[in-house]
């Protein structure tokens, strides 16, 4: 089954009630996956369950097979046909790209590291598995 995992802000009325909540269920279908967002936004936010909350769609990524992520480090080797995007804050040194560390915060909890992890290299690693695999590589590692 699959998994939905949202970053984003949570609207009501067309206001935004909450700038940046993180939310993920597990649900047979995208439309199944959606209400149980707005399910737990609602709780989040101490709404009743027929509250109306608002979720930007685009937001919403599916993820299957969440438990199959390996969690060793990606390391990308340099490739001349690699594309680097714009607003990489990387670096080139001996023949590999060197991406910037996100690393954990002292004191900051795992769900935390994770989280903002997610949102700071999305340019990084476009692939919601990568980009999730690197983040608990991080976390093991401090």
């Amino acid at each position: 089954m699959p998994t939905y995992h949202y970053i984003g802000p949570i609207k009501r009325f067309g206001k935004i009630v909450a700038r940046e909540w993180e939310g993920e269920t597990t649900a047979p279908s995208l439309p199944k996956g959606v209400n149980n967002l707005k399910f737990k936004a609602k709780k989040y936010l101490g709404l009743s369950g027929n509250a109306q909350v608002e979720l930007i769609r685009e937001n919403i990524e599916e993820i299957d097979d969440l438990d199959m992520i390996e969690t060793e480090e990606y390391n990308r080797s340099y490739d001349p046909d690699y594309d680097i995007p714009d607003d990489w804050e990387g670096s080139y040194e001996d023949g590999n790209l060197k991406l910037r560390d996100v690393e954990p915060r002292k004191g900051e909890s795992k769900q935390n590291f994770i989280s903002r992890f997610m949102r700071e290299t999305k340019s990084e690693y476009p692939d919601y598995k990568q980009r999730l695999a690197v983040a608990y590589s991080y976390w093991n590692k401090r």
